[in-house]
């Protein structure tokens, strides 16, 4: 299974969102099987120290890209390897659309939206 974990920061900080979000990241690694590729996008980060993703991300991370807060990279990332993926982990709810645009360059992808936080406790709009 290939799989792509869209997230807004996950080793910039150490809030709770990020948290388990590093814990998500594990675990897709554990799940996708031996033959599965997990590809990591996250929005704020500047960059990843190898140790963190070695801690986090054992042998099945194929990619890592650290956006750097630019949202048109993060959304072009998603297309591209969106295209090439059965499955997109979207970590917050306003990461939704550009798991809605991928899935409109690949019918076949699923997405899911891990949701935490009054983020979702009230009806979801676009700022």
């Amino acid at each position: 299974m290939k799989t792509l974990l869209l997230v807004p920061e996950i080793f910039s900080s150490e809030g709770g969102i990020p948290r388990i979000l590093r814990t998500y990241l594990r675990a897709l690694c554990d799940l996708v099987g031996p033959a599965g590729t997990v590809h990591l996008l996250a929005l704020n980060d500047a960059s990843f120290a190898q140790e963190d993703l070695s801690r986090y991300a054992p042998a099945r991370l194929a990619s890592a890209t650290a956006c750097g807060r630019n949202k048109l990279k993060l959304v072009r990332q998603t297309i591209r390897l969106g295209r090439h993926c059965e499955t997109l982990v979207c970590g917050h709810v306003f990461m939704l659309p550009a798991a809605w645009l991928a899935r409109r360059f690949n019918p076949t992808l699923r997405y899911l939206l891990v949701a935490h936080g009054i983020e979702v406790w009230r009806p979801f709009s676009l700022p």
